[in-house]
């Protein structure tokens, strides 16, 4: 097991280390829906060349997505852009 070292004197004496340890990490929203590319079409061709859609935008970054946009069409695979 490897140990780690921690030394108060490099934070000129501040900090100790139960402040840092009760911190939570923020790892993103939690999805309240299943990733939309489960039974998308897109879904190779996305992997293959880097791409994303409205939906998967927005599961990523709200954890939910419309399933309709407001003109009614699906947004699982709608608008692909290049993941930059």
């Amino acid at each position: 097991m490897d140990m780690i070292w921690w030394d108060n004197q490099c934070y000129n004496g501040r900090g100790a280390k139960s402040e840092y340890a009760s911190e939570e990490l923020n790892l993103g929203p939690a999805n309240e829906m299943e990733a939309p590319c489960g039974d998308c079409a897109n879904y190779a061709a996305c992997r293959a060349n880097g791409t994303d859609c409205v939906a998967f935008r927005d599961w990523t970054n709200r954890g939910k997505y419309s399933l309709a946009d407001s003109k009614g069409r699906s947004t699982i695979g709608l608008r692909l852009k290049q993941v930059a």
